[in-house]
């Protein structure tokens, strides 16, 4: 799938090398490697304990010998700010992770550190070989440059003391009080243990954070300022109008935000900056309004699976809108599929999907396998919101495959109890491979599992499935399973 596998060893030599090129010091502890800047308090963080891919996640965590002053409001903007960036830029969708503090109680407003992770386009995963290390390559380029402007779009001087960074105080809660009242009475909440404000000085802003509402908000000019004209410069994305929220469409990253969510932020930010116009940022786990002075995000699902779900939603409701995200004229699946040669298909999917270790078929199609056709292990974007400092934010889980070949929607009445079949192979995940679609009813009902956040549920369509045969690599499937789909010339 990815090309000649490297050694580890080589592999960890090549990031060595190629770190230096963009003044990163790289550190190794075991199988992860640790990159890190002069004067930037992001590190880049490779795990390498996967067999054929390396885990990559950022941590970000600003120090007292960094800024005067309590810093939740820099961990936050800063995450905040680096994913606006490069979803814009089409680089990457990032999952935005607490760190808890490792040794004190502090809190709920507080956030002590962040791990980000790379969640699209492919699971934060960099295969070992020579075009895992292009794309190591670019990205640490892209950091490199990133922190290069990082300074001149926060307003932020640092000097340096006894050859040690420092930045002049100017931290503040008391004077940004009437601020920050009239800001919890737009949302309609009380001022209370519930939320965090203060301002800043170099850089400049003001800053509140709402536990109980999920929202932030900055009011931060000169950064805002900058994301606009980024967002403005060119056409970054196709929106499309859902059922239930807007739908995001980039070549290779796609995000969801709802209705209820573009509201909620629409309606702070236009409370307090009537003159301006509301540009959106969908990240995995949140979403981002921006206009000429503020920037102000809620912490709601975005990611891949909530654009999946709109998309059906989407798909049943208006065939039209079919040409920006489906491939009716591109696929040509067979009216008769047999079950043994679907369950191949898909464990053959499995095997080129990025983060997955290793997949096998447990039965054949017609054996009683007590609701399982493969099981598979996965390294993935950690399910926790929150991950203790020094603990990679990904997790590694045993996952349960279904796969049905139905000529028609599968039901409801078609998928076993999901939580016994996961727990009788104690494993911690679910998903199900169908080469048609879902019913409403058993969309919902799956949806519903998913957010009890219990288990990993997913499922694959034949939309999800179409996606991953467009996909480099994959291609070679259409000519083994031609008696389940071809491409077909447009």
């Amino acid at each position: 799938m990815h090309g000649e596998i490297l050694r580890k060893s080589s592999f960890k030599k090549r990031i060595d090398s190629i770190s230096k090129e963009f003044d990163f010091t790289a550190q190794c502890e075991d199988d992860i490697i640790h990159l890190s800047a002069p004067n930037a308090p992001l590190t880049v963080n490779f795990d390498l304990t996967g067999e054929a891919d390396a885990f990559v996640y950022l941590l970000l965590r600003f120090g007292s010998w960094d800024a005067p002053g309590e810093r939740t409001d820099l961990n936050e903007f800063y995450t905040i700010f680096f994913s606006s960036f490069f979803r814009v830029l089409g680089d990457f969708s990032c999952a935005i992770i607490d760190v808890e503090h490792p040794a004190a109680y502090v809190p709920e407003t507080e956030v002590y550190g962040r791990y980000m992770t790379l969640n699209q386009p492919n699971n934060s995963a960099y295969p070992y070989t020579e075009s895992g290390l292009e794309l190591v390559g670019e990205l640490l380029a892209k950091i490199w440059f990133f922190n290069h402007i990082m300074p001149e779009a926060l307003d932020w001087s640092v000097e340096h003391k006894n050859g040690m960074p420092h930045a002049e105080p100017g931290y503040s809660w008391d004077d940004v009080t009437p601020w920050a009242e009239n800001i919890a009475k737009i949302i309609n909440e009380p001022l209370d243990d519930s939320v965090q404000f203060a301002s800043r000085k170099n850089p400049t802003w003001k800053h509140y954070r709402s536990i109980a509402t999920s929202i932030t908000l900055f009011e931060a000019p000169n950064p805002a300022h900058k994301l606009t004209n980024l967002i403005n410069g060119e056409e970054r994305w196709k929106i499309l109008d859902g059922p239930t929220g807007k739908i995001f469409l980039s070549s290779s990253i796609n995000n969801y935000a709802s209705n209820d969510s573009i509201e909620k932020l629409r309606h702070v930010l236009n409370s307090i900056d009537t003159s301006s116009n509301i540009l959106f940022v969908p990240i995995e786990n949140f979403l981002v309004g921006i206009t000429c002075r503020h920037i102000a995000c809620v912490a709601t699902g975005c990611g891949i699976k909530e654009f999946e779900l709109e998309r059906e939603k989407i798909r049943r409701r208006h065939e039209t809108e079919g040409k920006y995200l489906f491939s009716a004229k591109n696929f040509k699946w067979s009216n008769q599929i047999d079950d043994d040669r679907f369950e191949l298909f898909v464990l053959d999917l499995l095997k080129r999907e990025h983060g997955v270790m290793w997949a096998r078929k447990v039965s054949i199609s017609n054996e009683r396998d007590g609701g399982r056709d493969v099981i598979s292990e996965w390294k993935l974007p950690a399910f926790d919101p929150t991950v203790p400092e020094g603990v990679t934010p990904s997790e590694i889980i045993r996952v349960i495959v279904q796969a049905k070949a139905y000529s028609r929607p599968v039901g409801k009445g078609s998928v076993t109890d999901i939580r016994d079949t996961v727990e009788n192979f104690e494993a911690q995940g679910y998903l199900l491979v169908t080469s048609h679609f879902l019913t409403t009813t058993l969309t919902d009902h799956l949806e519903h599992e998913r957010r009890k956040k219990k288990i990993h549920i997913d499922w694959w369509t034949r939309s999800e499935i179409e996606d991953r045969l467009r996909r480099d690599g994959n291609s070679e499937l259409l000519k083994m399973y031609p008696d389940i789909v071809t491409s077909v010339i447009a």
